[in-house]
């Protein structure tokens, strides 16, 4: 019924893909950008599309349709729009700063996507992008034939990659390999404020700077010896310097492997110019510039029709608070759309020595990307970053009121931070002393092919 439309989509639709190298860089914000954009798909509750679809079916190309029907419609995000809310969905969907009642029709989701995807008996990753998009469409009560592009939004680096082995960056061959003529946005933002953010966010989700609870102390001192830094880590300000450098290389290795592909936006051009930037973009894609992006900083982002209310990492919507304060209600309120405040946050959220070790071992980083420097950066390979990070972090140490806030929340919680507030001190010793050796014995930060290749800034519109 369906596939006659489909058809033509498949033959006009062309690929839009925004990618940062770190997270934090304002992907959501992106893709609700263009949500009400007749030409631009976008469904800013859905990321990691090509991700999942790797991590799901693996990089071959003829996919099994009944196994494809039965799993995607799982997938966390696909499952927004394909079944009736659960309990869990609506919440998900509150935290991204979303309304669950924002109007679809989820049988019209399910009907097309299933006439699409059983129409033959194994089908293509990239149908299987345009039919879970089309399916979406149609939901809504897009008109499929005005649309000329699909926006997608994903990470360079995929969970099941480790940050000592490297950043495949496969998902930008899997894009290039479905959309040829793909338009790739490499979206980036001052290191110092997407680290603060991530690092921000962390903390707050693990509990603590190490992750540390009662139940798991001699589990997490066992990692600590074995330099496990990974998602869930014991370290979390250790791992996002090592996860940033290395996102950072296989980012700028895609770019120079498809040069043509990709344009940089800085995040601040989007909060600072959005007007000006959004008529380049609109400009360099063919598409019509739209009328509410010239009211600028007070442009309301939406998501599905409805203003959007922000996924922040200070957002306690989206990033409840445990050892780190977020942002006022009314400051979240007013950062939602494009502002300069959160090009600026960092300054505050972050102390000097802190801000040495970011720009000391990201320093490649800065140089090709072309933020300035604020200290006077060492090398990691000198001793004085040891120095530095001998100095507290923020949300490290624990205080009497964040044991006894525990408490009015539960006694569990009460006894991890009381736990937590007895052993610290063995835990701020040993995870500076895995990450030293992780420095010096791996070779994390020993990429240096970009720092010195940049020219002088990269500003939107450059190709990479």
């Amino acid at each position: 019924m369906y596939r006659k439309l489909f058809k033509s989509f498949t033959e006009r639709a062309n690929l839009l893909l925004v990618v940062d190298h770190a997270g934090r860089a304002g992907n959501g914000f992106f893709l609700s950008i263009f949500d009400q954009h007749e030409q631009v798909l976008s469904c800013p509750w859905v990321h990691y599309v090509y991700s999942y679809c790797l991590t799901l079916f693996g990089d071959g190309d003829a996919l099994e349709s009944s196994h494809v029907l039965d799993v995607w419609s799982k997938q966390k995000y696909f499952n927004l729009l394909h079944d009736d809310l659960s309990a869990e969905n609506r919440a998900f969907i509150l935290k991204v700063g979303g309304d669950p009642a924002a109007p679809m029709d989820r049988s019209l989701v399910r009907t097309v996507f299933r006439d699409i995807i059983l129409a033959r008996p194994t089908i293509s990753r990239r149908e299987l992008i345009l039919a879970t998009y089309f399916s979406f469409a149609l939901g809504i009560g897009r008109d499929t034939e005005a649309i000329e592009y699909v926006l997608v939004s994903d990470s360079i680096s995929l969970r099941t990659e480790s940050v000592f082995a490297g950043y495949s960056g496969r998902i930008v061959d899997l894009v290039l390999e479905d959309f040829p003529t793909a338009r790739l946005f490499h979206l980036i933002r001052d290191p110092r404020a997407g680290f603060a953010s991530t690092n921000h966010q962390f903390i707050n989700q693990l509990g603590n700077m190490y992750g540390l609870r009662l139940g798991n102390a001699l589990s997490r001192l066992v990692r600590t010896a074995r330099m496990d830094f990974n998602w869930d880590s014991f370290f979390v300000f250790g791992f996002f310097l090592m996860y940033f450098r290395q996102t950072f290389e296989a980012i700028m290795r895609k770019r120079a492997e498809h040069a043509t592909s990709f344009t940089v936006i800085r995040n601040e051009d989007l909060n600072c110019n959005f007007r000006e930037t959004m008529k380049s973009v609109s400009s360099m894609l063919g598409i019509k510039h739209l009328e509410a992006w010239d009211l600028d900083e007070h442009f309301m982002p939406t998501m599905l029709g409805i203003p959007w209310r922000g996924t922040g990492a200070y957002n306690s919507r989206y990033s409840p608070p445990t050892m780190l304060q977020n942002d006022p209600a009314s400051v979240c309120a007013k950062s939602v759309g494009p502002n300069k405040h959160v090009t600026v946050r960092w300054k505050s959220r972050l102390k000097p020595s802190e801000i040495y070790l970011i720009e000391t071992f990201l320093r490649p980083e800065f140089d090709a990307l072309g933020y300035d420097l604020l200290t006077t950066s060492g090398s990691w390979r000198s001793s004085r970053w040891l120095l530095t990070l001998l100095k507290p972090l923020r949300g490290e140490l624990p205080s009497v009121h964040w044991v006894a806030q525990g408490w009015s929340v539960g006694w569990r919680l009460f006894m991890d931070r009381l736990f937590f507030s007895i052993v610290w001190p063995v835990y701020y010793i040993l995870v500076r002393l895995s990450f030293a050796v992780a420095v010096y014995t791996t070779n994390v930060f020993e990429k240096d092919c970009f720092a010195g290749r940049s020219q002088a800034r990269e500003s939107l519109a450059q190709k990479g």
